[in-house]
């Protein structure tokens, strides 16, 4: 059985418990946001912090009390799997055993899918019996479209048809690209939400695309707009030693569409390199398409980077591309490329297009577009000098530092606990 597997001091009756559910610690993205989370307040003498995570291993790290669940989406029984993204016991049991033995004041939810349903039962009757308050960060388009995702992965559109609805277009345009996968998301949504509506007391937006996009779903939702943490400190920035290199780190998959920047890059008659970092179930076709390019322009590393090792290869890097075909939410990627004086160039839709219009630097494209996509990739490869990071884009990327993320927390837990 899955259980605690870190206990530790009961805290005094003045400290206020806070209880961080967050699936996985290791990685980038919404795991790096919750890590930072965690670490806002280990040192913090009037908040006792606990943990509700599937990720036993990574929990590790941090010596507070840890509850561990158990991600469903790793059973190797397909049936088995099928039947835990609806419900799941063992979920529900340590969930209700963290909650009956921590007893927080305040639940911060990072994320939920891996849990099952199950999990938000259990939240969902601890906060009716008690004082404690729901606070969200939507990382992704769970909470808003029945895919997870706002892409229709048959037609590789981007869709927002069941917008706050969860209702069976998923099912009728096959959005999951396997109609057995989209019965079972409609099934798990429409379970979720029994425990979803009035579940949560604030919602966190990393980005104001996202904040606009839960509206939708309905006008009287208390969101907050606060960016994702991803720089200790401003770097100093310098636009000396530059390489003439554009890179791409991250998933290698469809709705990335690092792909067809490949593809056509390497028609470019060029000297400037693409350097392509990261895993995904395009990886080999990716491989292909190096292997049948004329140019030796592509160079790909085909393995996940922890941060140092990354750091070493992005660093002296011109430029940084992000293509992706469906609504990114506020990719930190961007951010920690401009912190180290490397220059975006994203798709012009969701959270990557106002983060370009907020640092006012870079470039953007219609990703499914080749001609725009071409314009842009001539037009670096051309240039001879970089566009300035001047001191407004500096004083920018204080809005991203660790520190006032956990300025902005505060005053939002302040803000439910009076």
């Amino acid at each position: 059985m899955y259980q605690a597997v870190l206990k530790y001091g009961k805290a005094g009756d003045n400290i206020k418990k806070l209880l961080i559910i967050a699936s996985k610690l290791s990685g980038g993205g919404a795991e790096h946001v919750a890590r930072n989370n965690i670490e806002c307040f280990l040192q913090d003498s009037e908040i006792k912090l606990a943990l509700l995570t599937c990720d036993k291993d990574s929990s590790k790290v941090y010596n507070i009390d840890t509850f561990i669940a158990k991600d469903f989406r790793k059973s190797k029984n397909i049936i088995l799997k099928a039947i835990e993204s609806i419900y799941l016991k063992h979920n529900y049991l340590v969930t209700k055993n963290c909650l009956s033995e921590f007893k927080p004041d305040i639940i911060h939810i990072h994320d939920y899918i891996p849990f099952s349903p199950s999990m938000l039962k259990a939240v969902y009757e601890y906060k009716k019996q008690s004082s404690c308050k729901i606070i969200m960060t939507h990382h992704t388009y769970s909470f808003i479209c029945t895919n997870d995702s706002l892409y229709n992965y048959s037609s590789c559109q981007l869709c927002e048809k069941c917008v706050g609805k969860f209702d069976k277009t998923i099912i009728k345009d096959n959005c999951y690209n396997n109609y057995i996968g989209s019965i079972m998301k409609y099934l798990q949504k429409n379970r979720m939400m029994r425990y979803m509506n009035g579940l949560i007391d604030i919602h966190i937006a990393p980005s104001y695309f996202m904040r606009d996009m839960l509206l939708k779903v309905n006008k009287s939702y208390r969101i907050e707009v606060i960016f994702n943490p991803c720089i200790k400190e401003i770097p100093q920035i310098t636009d000396n030693d530059k390489d003439n290199k554009l890179v791409y780190f991250g998933r290698i998959s469809k709705e990335k569409n690092i792909l067809k920047i490949a593809d056509l890059f390497s028609t470019l008659e060029t000297s400037m390199k693409l350097l392509i970092i990261g895993t995904g179930d395009q990886s080999n076709e990716l491989k292909e398409i190096i292997e049948n390019s004329k140019n030796n322009n592509l160079i790909f590393i085909n393995d996940f980077l922890n941060s140092d090792k990354l750091y070493n290869e992005i660093i002296h890097a011109k430029y940084f591309i992000l293509p992706s075909v469906w609504y990114e939410n506020s990719p930190v990627s961007i951010v920690e490329a401009i912190s180290l004086g490397i220059v975006p160039i994203v798709s012009d839709i969701g959270g990557m297009k106002e983060l370009i219009d907020y640092f006012k630097i870079g470039y953007s494209f219609n990703p499914h577009n080749d001609n725009s996509i071409m314009e842009v990739l001539k037009n670096i490869t051309n240039e001879n000098l970089l566009p300035n990071i001047d001191n407004n884009v500096i004083l920018k990327l204080n809005e991203f530092t660790n520190e006032n993320y956990k300025d902005n927390i505060i005053k939002i837990y302040g803000k439910v606990i009076k």
